[in-house]
């Protein structure tokens, strides 16, 4: 993978995609979802030593009962 200019890439799985695409980035903007879900294909654990939580929206969703936020982190250098 080479970057060539791009200034934005989107990845959206599955998960050795999502590890490998890690290691290009030093943003991710993840949507985090408080409920468990059946699946197979899971987003890599944010490890705290190498990424910064710099932003965070909470919402609840009245339909579906459920807490999710918009997260933004920074690798940190």
């Amino acid at each position: 993978m080479q970057k060539k200019g791009c200034k934005k890439i989107f990845i959206t799985g599955g998960a050795t995609i999502y590890r490998i695409g890690m290691k290009y980035t030093d943003k991710l903007k993840i949507t985090r979802i408080q409920k468990e879900y059946k699946g197979d294909t899971f987003f890599p654990e944010i490890e705290g030593d190498e990424w910064a939580l710099i932003k965070e929206e909470k919402h609840y969703d009245e339909k579906e009962k459920v807490d999710y936020s918009f997260q933004t982190f920074k690798r940190k250098k």
